[in-house]
């Protein structure tokens, strides 16, 4: 029986083969701090990546995030919300 990765380990795996100063993002079509925020706060204890922080030119209705310089936009009658980090390899 073959067992499917987690979020975590892709991600892990993603910032290894990354070259250091290559930039990634990472997006889920979810609004969910587990599937976010967490993932994104256990990948920055590497100390291998840093977000460079989203600026956005229009204005979007946003969530509180607690991981700074990501966004989490909020879902209206006009799309789902999601959620999306940039992330820059230092090391």
């Amino acid at each position: 029986m073959m067992v499917k990765p987690t979020v975590q380990e892709l991600l892990k795996k993603a910032i290894k083969i990354l070259k250091p100063g290559g930039e990634m993002i990472y997006s889920t079509c979810s609004i969910l701090k587990k599937e976010n925020e967490e993932i994104i706060e256990k990948a920055l204890e590497s100390n291998k990546i840093e977000i460079i922080p989203i600026k956005l030119d229009s204005p979007i209705p946003l969530l509180p995030v607690t991981v700074s310089g990501t966004i989490c936009v909020c879902p209206t009658e006009l799309y789902e919300g999601f959620f999306v980090a940039k992330l820059k390899k230092v090391k």
